[in-house]
């Protein structure tokens, strides 16, 4: 919060700052939970199906707003993500599918993280709930090149 207050103080006409409060932000050679997602599900038999809401950013996306954002001079707090919410269920079921492997979704297992939640962030970071609304998303010019199954088949090609 103090760093943003802090730039802003910058702010002025010569001087332009655009924040950006980005979700997970994947694509190839990406590090982070996308990745490890990925990875946990090639060598996993099984995973737990959940209901939850994800707003993500592919790298794609995230290029084309930093360069709508420069183009337009913009500045101000931005939030890009997605058009597409996902449920990491979901994710892992379109990672396997890219794959061509099978992964067996086991239900009712929310109790089990909701435990491990107090244990791990981690486990908050996969399977909690982190989705931006539309409104907050938006901005006046299309910056999403990519939709979500393309970006994660592009993700996950030759991986």
């Amino acid at each position: 919060r103090k760093a943003k207050i802090g730039l802003e103080e910058l702010s002025d006409s010569g001087f332009k700052v655009a924040i950006l409060r980005c979700p997970m932000i994947y694509g190839k050679k990406c590090k982070g939970n996308y990745r490890t997602l990925s990875e946990l599900e090639k060598k996993s038999l099984i995973f737990p199906k959940i209901k939850n809401k994800r707003s993500m950013l592919y790298i794609g996306n995230l290029v084309e707003f930093v360069r709508l954002v420069i183009q337009n001079e913009e500045n101000g707090l931005f939030c890009p993500c997605d058009k597409e919410e996902i449920c990491t269920s979901e994710l892992v079921r379109m990672i396997e599918l890219i794959h061509g492997k099978k992964i067996v979704l086991i239900p009712g297992v929310g109790w089990a993280l909701k435990i491990l939640s107090h244990v791990s962030n981690k486990v908050n970071k996969a399977f909690g709930n982190f989705s931006y609304s539309d409104e907050l998303s938006e901005y006046k010019e299309e910056y999403r090149l990519f939709s979500l199954s393309d970006a994660v088949r592009e993700t996950e090609k030759d991986e």
